[in-house]
């Protein structure tokens, strides 16, 4: 490589502890450059490495939680010594004012904390989800935007199985695996920010056996502009409440499963399913005869 006057190199000394002290020396005459020049003096260089820059991650940014359960809401820490959850409930009533909960944190100096947030304080009688966003003192050099959350907590089980022409809503009992008889179960539209729970759309409730059923998507979204969206977009979700429980369940991609087998799965928009084919009653004709044929147009699995 080429090499201009004043140029600075770098060199790696591997992995250093931190907030240590250390020396670096040599004897003259032992080392040479890349010119064959030798050290004319010892060479000793004495410096000290800091703490660790302090860290957060979170092991879930989209958790659900069973309401009947300890709510501990996992994180790993390094060099942090007090989290604040800035966050929002959302009740059947909407969206809550922004709040904030401060956590302090024992510190150890340089070493990975595994650490719970006992979130069960943010959850307060009939709130459905908590969202926001935490911030650490001292401060981390990532982005706000990377420590986002949303927590879901929830009494229920909820399945929902969306078809072309109707869709399943089965609710269960989480404390004890029953099915959840005449809760009332409707669909909501928004975001986290902005669900509109005081307009529920295609409103119902379960039966006997916890299952209800809702439009297909050929009328909740015919152009599928609003399935498979992540948490924080526009979406749908699927609203649950009994007594004074409540529970909610975004249509998002992040919810989404399917068992990959051979039943290849093909959600189309409307009369994205359409099936069209024609037939003539022979097939040779002449110049000048009448053709006769038909058309056929009919939806793939329904009458």
């Amino acid at each position: 490589d080429e090499h201009s006057k004043g140029q600075v190199y770098s060199y790696h000394l591997g992995s250093l502890l931190p907030y240590q002290s250390y020396s670096v020396q040599a004897a003259p005459k032992k080392i040479k450059d890349r010119f064959k020049r030798t050290l004319s003096e010892p060479l000793a260089i004495a410096f000290a490495t800091d703490h660790f820059a302090p860290k957060i991650g979170t092991l879930a940014e989209i958790a659900v939680i069973p309401k009947q359960l300890k709510m501990l809401f996992p994180l790993e820490l390094l060099n942090i010594d007090k989290i604040r959850v800035n966050y929002q409930a959302l009740t059947s009533h909407g969206a809550s004012a922004s709040r904030t909960r401060d956590y302090p944190v024992p510190r150890a100096w340089d070493q990975i904390q595994s650490f719970g947030i006992d979130v069960k304080p943010l959850f307060e009688q009939s709130v459905g989800i908590v969202f926001g966003s935490l911030s650490t003192k001292p401060k981390t050099n990532r982005h706000s935007d990377d420590h986002q959350f949303a927590l879901f907590a929830s009494p229920f089980e909820i399945h929902a199985k969306l078809g072309h022409y109707n869709s399943l809503v089965w609710v269960k009992d989480l404390r004890n695996h029953q099915p959840v008889a005449n809760a009332r179960l409707s669909l909501v539209l928004g975001s986290l920010k902005t669900l509109n729970v005081n307009n529920p759309l295609f409103p119902t409730k379960t039966d006997k056996h916890g299952v209800a059923w809702l439009p297909g998507t050929v009328e909740l979204d015919p152009k599928l502009s609003l399935l498979g969206r992540g948490i924080g977009e526009r979406l749908l979700y699927v609203r649950v409440e009994k007594d004074s429980e409540i529970a909610f369940l975004p249509l998002s991609y992040e919810f989404q499963y399917s068992n990959y087998s051979d039943i290849a799965i093909s959600q189309q928009g409307a009369y994205g399913h359409l099936r069209a084919w024609g037939m003539t009653a022979q097939g040779i004709y002449k110049l000048g005869d009448v053709v006769e044929y038909k058309i056929f147009v009919r939806n793939q699995s329904n009458s």
